[in-house]
């Protein structure tokens, strides 16, 4: 039977006899061998390629009622830092991820986003909407209830699956923002203080349907 646990606010589905663990660590993550190949968690690798490449990654992923809620970040793939540039590296992603379409931002230099293929088509996709402008200072988690003020179908991840993932919920990073004519997913991107971010800075999810829905899970300070 699942279990709804409320903590700090947030809630907590427990599904089945999975327990929880709140301060789960990039290197728990699952990593499996098949052959010759080291299969690794997406969100591990994409930390690992932004240490060596000193770059940072979002994520945008869609799902369909009743099916797994986060289908990219949490997908087993053949990860490689070998590569000698961050082109060869991407490249190799694209092989990974033949369904997510990768693409360095063209206002951030330092961020890559990847974006589940779906999503392109939705004509009425949050992360695509253009805001006319916006001011805000104070917690990044409530930036999104900002932004939610222009495109009222997104909101901050506040609902969890045990077994999705590390649990995070930035309460402590503070940003300012001042934007005119830019992309939601530039405001929650291009002011975040880097160097003391997580290499993932945020993923959003979407459930996909009739009436799209898209939440903000912030990515967090980075663990020394």
């Amino acid at each position: 039977m699942n279990k709804k646990i409320i903590l700090n606010g947030v809630l907590i589905v427990l599904v089945g006899s999975l327990m929880l663990s709140v301060n789960t660590k990039a290197e728990d993550m699952p990593t499996s061998e098949t052959g010759r190949d080291k299969m690794t968690v997406l969100t591990l690798c994409l930390s690992d390629l932004g240490k060596k490449y000193d770059v940072y990654f979002t994520i945008e992923e869609a799902y369909e009622e009743g099916s797994v809620q986060n289908p990219i970040s949490s997908r087993l793939i053949s990860c490689s830092i070998e590569n000698s540039t961050l082109n060869e590296a991407l490249r190799g992603l694209e092989q990974a991820l033949p369904d997510v379409e990768i693409l360095k931002s063209e206002t951030n230099l330092a961020v890559v986003h990847l974006i589940d293929s779906r999503l392109k088509a939705m004509g009425n996709y949050p992360i695509d909407y253009m805001l006319d402008s916006i001011n805000y200072s104070g917690p990044i988690v409530q930036l999104i209830d900002e932004v939610s003020k222009q495109v009222p179908t997104i909101e901050a991840q506040t609902m969890f699956a045990v077994g999705r993932g590390p649990i995070v919920m930035d309460m402590i990073t503070k940003v300012t923002v001042s934007a005119i004519n830019s992309s939601v997913r530039d405001v929650l991107t291009n002011y975040i203080p880097l160097s003391t971010y997580n290499r993932v800075l945020w993923i959003a999810n979407t459930k996909l349907g009739d009436k799209p829905k898209t939440t903000v899970q912030f990515g967090g300070r980075a663990r020394p």
